[in-house]
């Protein structure tokens, strides 16, 4: 998946370009760089003479002399299969078959430009480079970065075709430009607003481990949830822990949200019924939904893909079960209002919004104000859960070291009260 920065960046920069009057090739070559040229297609050559993927023209093999051997390799490119096999060739020389055929493959994957291959990380340089040879070969824009689909996300590639079809590429561009801003925005607020929790958790566990070794130093062994930590081996092994634990979370996280939908969506209906943190994600979920069916419903698209790719947009499992129904309430030739308000699974604010912008004509600018009010909601419930958690961590933080000073306590008192009932040491 491409970085959501260099994707804003790049979407920035070609709506300016277009829309100061620039054709799309133009675009891409500038944006493709030093892969335009030959960097983002495999150009075939045959002993020195480069083929470009649009030269048809014969090869013609330099004349050598009775001393030097001509090269196996020169042999004619065949843009056709078919009419240059159909001589039988002698079964000895089979050779010269392989060489045929392989100057066949040459010539044809030539034509085509390499894909970039998802599970590697691409830059919109080389898929810009991708994107050029394919609309140099005939294909649409909206062609070529299908073939590469799995690098953007899901609401690029639908978006490009709608403003080819509108003629709306500068537009869309420079609107999809302002999401991606959106996102990372959001996602620089809600760090910047957890970095002092964050901070205080990671100075609880370092304060601990020090605590750790102190007491071994004096031959204290603290006890945390059962656990005996003694001396230097003992706060390496709680770090251990803390880290074992962070990676056991992080990878779960992953491979239920990458890895298996079932187990991504039963993440969202468990995080939903939480009290502060599911408002927060049906709020944003909401905040995406509704952005992405203003902006459709602001190009044209037809009613039921707008619906169906704001449900991809928001991909939250709660709001998604209610996809098919809506769908199937379209197709009837119901409104929005009308096939929102049947799954009984939005908020009221939104059916209300719904309402009134279909009753206006005024549709996209009803859901734009709604899909801003949804991002402040948002913001505010971010910084209520980063207090909560900031009060979570001080809280656990203050129990943890309580524990150690009751246990250090009662192991001090104790060697006291043994002193004070047995002064002379007996057994």
């Amino acid at each position: 998946m491409l970085n959501v920065k260099e994707l804003a960046g790049w979407c920035r920069r070609s709506a300016i370009m277009l829309n100061a009057g620039l054709d799309i090739l133009t675009v891409l070559e500038r944006e493709a760089g030093k892969y335009a040229h030959g960097g983002g297609i495999q150009v075939s050559s045959a002993a020195g003479a480069t083929n470009t993927p649009g030269n048809t023209e014969s090869f013609v093999p330099e004349t050598t002399t009775s001393d030097t051997v001509a090269s196996p390799l020169l042999v004619p490119p065949v843009l056709d299969v078919g009419s240059d096999f159909d001589d039988e060739l002698d079964p000895r020389d089979y050779r010269e078959s392989v060489r045929r055929r392989m100057a066949v493959w040459r010539e044809k994957m030539a034509k085509v430009p390499r894909k970039p291959p998802v599970f590697l990380y691409s830059n919109m340089q080389k898929l810009s480079a991708y994107a050029l040879g394919r609309v140099r070969n005939g294909a649409s824009l909206h062609e070529a970065f299908s073939d590469v689909g799995g690098h953007f996300p899901k609401l690029f590639v639908p978006m490009v075709a709608v403003a080819e079809r509108s003629g709306s590429l500068g537009e869309t561009f420079a609107e999809l430009a302002r999401y991606y801003d959106f996102q990372l925005k959001l996602k620089r607020e809600f760090w910047s607003m957890m970095q002092y929790p964050l901070f205080v958790l990671g100075s609880a566990v370092v304060i601990i481990f020090l605590f750790i070794l102190i007491m071994g130093a004096i031959g204290q062994n603290p006890r945390l949830f059962g656990i005996t930590f003694v001396g230097v081996g003992g706060a390496f092994k709680f770090l251990a822990y803390c880290g074992g634990i962070v990676a056991l979370c992080m990878t779960i996280y992953y491979v239920f949200k990458h890895f298996f939908t079932a187990g991504n969506n039963l993440l969202h209906f468990v995080l939903n019924v939480l009290p502060r943190i599911g408002k927060a994600m049906r709020c944003f979920a909401m905040a995406r939904f509704t952005w992405a069916l203003r902006f459709t419903t602001k190009t044209g698209m037809d009613v039921n893909d707008a619906v169906a790719l704001g449900f991809e947009v928001a991909a939250y499992a709660p709001i998604n079960i209610h996809r098919d129904k809506v769908l199937e309430q379209l197709e009837h030739g119901v409104s929005l209002y009308e096939a929102f308000s049947e799954t009984h699974g939005f908020p009221r604010e939104f059916l209300m919004y719904v309402q009134t912008g279909e009753q206006s004509g005024e549709l996209p600018e009803t859901l734009g104000k709604l899909s801003d009010e949804y991002t402040e909601q948002t913001r505010f419930i971010m910084k209520q859960l980063s207090v909560i958690f900031y009060f979570i961590v001080f809280s656990v933080v203050v129990a943890v070291m309580v524990s150690f000073i009751f246990a250090v306590g009662e192991r001090y008192f104790g060697t006291i009260n043994d002193a004070l009932n047995n002064p002379m040491g007996n057994p």
